[in-house]
């Protein structure tokens, strides 16, 4: 083997070692609920709270029935761009299709439970990479903030408003935001960004 070939086997050697492989799935091992109960005052950021009522009962009726009445983004929920963007997209519009994709979850609860304004950054995205693989093309990113651990404290520690009215909670980044639309990083690997904003406990 000449020196040539030798020498551009191991550039490519070196780029492959420090290329992290992609992310591999786990195997189904245990099933995880996202979800949550809902009830009649579930904590909600605005719009009002959710309300029940029971229309038939099967003493009565023969049957079981009830009414709720709350708004769409209540409780488990998935926003669409018509949410934020007049003319956008509205659920209707979205297809099946784009709901099923591979996805990773970045853990910042540790650091949510430490400060309630936490973010997911570049470098935790990183720091995924490196511990996990690369994040596959065109997966969905979810931030885990173990917000749900504050339903039991009520409505205010859910809410995360203080006494000023302001609103704390753990979100992505700005500079991620601004970063996503641009940077060769994302543009390689064309994310697709889902966020689990705490205040719509788990809004996608």
């Amino acid at each position: 083997m000449g020196r040539r070939a030798l020498l551009a086997g191991g550039a490519a050697a070196a780029v492959a070692v420090a290329m992290p492989s992609p992310a591999q799935a786990r195997s189904l091992r245990r099933v995880r609920d996202l979800t949550h109960t809902f009830a009649a005052g579930f904590p909600v950021y605005a719009l009002g709270k959710p309300t029940r009522d029971t229309l038939a009962t099967i003493p009565a009726n023969g049957f079981y029935a009830q009414r709720w009445t709350l708004s769409e983004h209540s409780g488990t929920h998935m926003d669409v761009p018509g949410h934020f963007v007049s003319g956008g997209r509205l659920t209707p519009q979205i297809t099946p299709a784009e709901l099923i994709l591979p996805a990773v979850v970045v853990d910042v609860s540790a650091r949510a439970a430490a400060d309630p304004d936490a973010q997911v950054t570049v470098e935790d995205l990183l720091r995924f990479e490196r511990r996990h693989g690369r994040i596959p093309g065109g997966a969905a990113v979810f931030m885990y903030s173990g917000w749900e651990s504050r339903l039991p404290l009520g409505e205010k520690a859910y809410r995360g408003q203080d006494d000023a009215g302001v609103y704390h909670f753990p979100r992505l980044s700005r500079r991620r935001r601004r970063l996503a639309a641009r940077t060769p990083w994302d543009h390689r690997n064309r994310r697709r960004y889902a966020q689990s904003r705490p205040r719509s406990v788990r809004d996608v």
